[in-house]
This record gives C-alpha cells, structure tokens and sequence, in this order.
C-alpha cells in the first residue's frame, strides 16, 4: 500500500555549530518514552544528542550539558530495555572537577518527565538535576555529600522547593530545618532556540528583510516556569504560571495551554525567539507562533 510504505528519516542535517572542529568518538541509541535517542560523544568530552520521533514529525540535534565543574563524558552505554516500562538504560561515565580533584561517576539518564501532576517525591526532578541523591528520614540537618564537595546544589525538602545551598568543602549539606525527605543536585540550564522566523511575502521569502515581532503565542505542557526573549539583544523575561487563586505556600499547579506575552520592540535580520530556564521544574513547549511583520 502507497500510504503504509516505510519511508526512512534523513537524520544527516546536523547543527553545525554542535560538530564543527570536533571529531564523534562513541554513538549510542535507544528508545526513551516512544522517542529514538541517538548519543553522540565527541572529542573534547561533549554530548550531542539526536531525537527522532516518527510520530511528532520530530528530527532534532541539541546539545546536551552536564551539570558540574570542568564536566567531560568518558564513555557511554545502552542496556537494552532495562526499565521499568521496557524502554532503554542510558548510563554515562562523568567526570569533574570536585574539591580540585577529578572523580568519575557511573550516572544513569531518567527517562522524560510526562507526569500529569507536580510532586517532588521518589526522584521525579531527576531529570532537572543532575549527580542527584535522595535521603529518605535523614533525622538531622547535615546530610554527607562528599561526592559533591565544594559544588552548589539545588534542594528540595519534602516536597518545597529551598533553593540553592554550597557544600562544604567537608562534604556536607547543611539544612535550615529537618526534613523527611530530601533530594539535591547539581543543576543545568534548558535552552530552545528554533530556526529564525521567515514567512512568505507578496514579494517572496522574507529572509533577509528587517523583522519586527510584537506577540508570541507560546503553547506549553506540564510546564512550571520558563522565559523567553531576544537572544540577540540579551533581553528576557518571566512568564507568569502561578495565577491569583493559587495559595502562595502552595506548589504552582502544572500548565497546559498557551500563553500570549509581547516580544521585546526592535527590527533585525535575523529575528530569534529563545526559551530557557534554569530552575529544577518541568518546561515543555509543543509550538510558537509569532505576530509581527517584515519589511524589504
């Protein structure tokens, strides 16, 4: 049948900037939530990583950064199927630089977080923290942490988010309070920065014409905080989840829908629109549409 033949996915357009002066050293793939994940480990200790989802229409390169000081990857591996729900283990060999002393650890990926609710509970935000730990009725305020002596953290508290802490060089967590559970690690940065925006004119394509953007209709899911901005004039700003009717020592409820926020005023080229955050929470974003216009 016509419509039910295999067609193969060209996945060779590679972001240049993520290979250009780099050599690939290792490739691993696997499967994570229905989506094909291609690592790939280059030269200088970096990961790139290839998604494709036949589905969602979804061939995408991305940088992926680990959280720590002077961070290179040594190796990687797939255990095929090792999950709980059958999908595969994706483990890495991470090395940083921890007190002035490099160390290596065995780190395993988690899969994508596609949870309907907001709980902080059993490792959830082990996909928003990295070289996590998780300590269950620690009974004191200083928990040990040698494996990430000097290194800030972010930390929760049965459930609460308390911010960032440094552990000392000793290697312990000193808390304000006692808590039940407690989960810390390192953080990272989300990034999303699609292609530049062209449409079609009566004139032709608008690539080259001065642009101007005056709203974007950004449509998230399951999503906690973000911002969003003009990467070229380095000007972002908040988007707000939490409406009037959320109790303020309450959780922000998870969002799905779309939000309207105004784009910073200004012509260029190359009109770009980035997303980013750098807190432990849920951000995901399904489409962006713009509103502006283009002139020759």
């Amino acid at each position: 049948y016509e419509n039910e033949q295999y067609k193969a996915v060209d996945i060779n357009f590679f972001a240049d900037d993520l290979f250009i002066g780099k050599t690939i050293k290792q490739l691993v793939s696997g499967i994570l939530n229905g989506t094909t994940i291609m690592l790939a480990r280059l030269s200088d200790g970096s990961l790139v990583v290839g998604s494709l989802d036949r589905d969602q229409g979804i061939v995408a390169w991305g940088s992926l950064i680990i959280g720590g000081s002077s961070v290179t990857v040594v190796g990687m591996a797939v255990v095929s199927g090792a999950n709980s729900d059958l999908s595969d283990c994706f483990f890495l060999l991470v090395r940083r630089l921890i007190n002035g002393v490099y160390k290596v650890y065995l780190e395993k990926m988690a899969a994508i977080y596609e949870n309907s609710t907001y709980t902080s509970g059993s490792g959830n935000f082990f996909y928003y923290m990295d070289s996590l730990r998780i300590v269950s009725s620690p009974g004191s305020a200083t928990i040990s942490a040698p494996h990430l002596a000097g290194e800030t953290v972010h930390v929760f508290g049965d459930g609460n988010y308390l911010g960032t802490k440094v552990i000392t060089a000793g290697g312990s967590l000193v808390l304000d309070a006692v808590y039940s559970e407690v989960l810390f690690g390192l953080g990272y940065s989300n990034r999303l920065v699609p292609s530049p925006i062209r449409v079609n004119t009566q004139i032709g394509n608008s690539n080259g014409m001065a642009h101007k953007l005056n709203s974007l209709y950004i449509k998230f899911w399951n999503t906690i905080t973000a911002t969003y901005g003009d990467p070229e004039r380095n000007e972002f700003y908040d988007i707000e989840f939490r409406n009037n009717t959320v109790v303020a020592s309450t959780s922000i409820p998870l969002f799905s829908g779309e939000k309207r926020v105004q784009f910073p005023p200004g012509y260029s080229r190359e009109k770009q629109v980035e997303i980013k955050g750098s807190l432990p929470f849920p951000c995901n974003v399904l489409s962006i549409t713009a509103e502006g216009v283009a002139y020759d």
